[in-house]
């Protein structure tokens, strides 16, 4: 039996509307997911807006990775039974192209890659959790010790994260954007902001030993290498700088600038994405209290609002870190 459910379609580029799609009933190990909250990841979901992104000609699709909601129905030898609260990528059934079909009212996944939300970490929070691992992921490379110095340029919604949770592990964080909402927002969870990188260096004139571009601006990067301490030429071992590529690009790369890196010795480190280890250590910061990842979710909208929200991030019309949709 077909299930209808609504969905959010990007029917050409710049384009959105509520519309809707057809689900097969779940079949062995998977599960009918109904959707609590979905959110906007934006700078992939932006390039997919626009038509950018790989795949992104075949439309209509249903975009988005961040997706909430509770066990509605198990298919034969599912294992998580009806009502647990689960996070979720997108659908893996629909009649329509999905990349990665988490905008959608009802969804079918595996129970294996289903997440289970922990007690505690509301759905507000935990819709979060996909970009907060992605950060996280990156932290896990950049391995900060203790009292080590981190500055984090580009604060959108993984470039907080990753400024949060580098401090989480016990570095010396600060964070670098142009926008003073967003410097005023990671002030009010207690970090040092900077307006520039000249003014952050003038703030800690030795340098850092990671820094993190998270900007996504191929151009930013080596300014933000000045960023990255000088090692002495004494002839002694150092502990390596990091430069954390945690931004993300698109088709067009990030220019690597060689010269620079070669002559600060800087360890150069390219996440990709996150994997489902990193999105559950997220969860448990969250339950723990460590991480509000709830305070970087702007504003939560009907998914009939999709055109307006999704242009609004796009034009920065609107003072939002990032959106999400409310479907139940």
């Amino acid at each position: 039996m077909a299930i209808e459910s609504s969905a959010i379609l990007i029917t050409g580029k710049f384009q959105a509307e509520l519309g809707a799609h057809m689900l097969q009933e779940p079949g062995e190990g998977e599960l009918l997911i109904r959707s609590a909250l979905t959110a906007i990841s934006p700078g992939t979901e932006m390039r997919c807006y626009a038509g950018t992104q790989q795949d992104t000609d075949k439309y209509p699709f249903i975009p988005g990775y961040c997706l909430v909601g509770t066990v509605e129905r198990q298919g034969p030898g599912a294992s998580l039974s009806v009502g647990t609260r689960i996070l979720m990528g997108g659908t893996k059934k629909s009649n329509v192209t999905t990349i990665w079909g988490g905008h959608t009212e009802w969804a079918i996944v595996s129970d294996k890659d289903a997440i289970v939300i922990p007690d505690g970490v509301s759905f507000e929070a935990a819709v979060m959790a996909p970009l907060a691992g992605i950060s996280y992921h990156g932290a896990m490379l950049s391995k900060p010790e203790k009292g080590e110095k981190v500055a984090v340029v580009g604060l959108g919604p993984i470039g907080m994260f990753s400024a949060l949770i580098h401090q989480i592990l016990g570095a010396e964080t600060v964070a670098v954007d142009t926008v003073a909402l967003r410097r005023s927002m990671v002030e009010g969870m207690g970090l040092t902001a900077y307006a520039s990188i000249d003014e952050a260096l003038a703030g800690v004139p030795e340098g850092f030993n990671i820094v993190v571009d998270s900007s996504g601006v191929p151009a930013v990067l080596k300014e933000a290498l000045r960023l990255v301490r000088d090692l002495p030429w004494d002839g002694k071992v150092y502990p390596p700088t990091r430069l954390l590529l945690q931004g993300s690009y698109g088709a067009e790369g990030a220019p690597i600038p060689y010269r620079e890196l070669f002559a600060k010795e800087v360890r150069l480190l390219v996440p990709r994405d996150r994997m489902r280890v990193d999105t559950e250590a997220v969860l448990q910061l969250m339950k723990a209290g460590k991480l509000s990842a709830e305070k970087l979710l702007s504003t939560v909208q009907s998914p009939k609002n999709a055109q307006a929200v999704y242009t609004a991030i796009k034009d920065r019309t609107e003072p939002w870190m990032t959106a999400a949709f409310r479907w139940s």
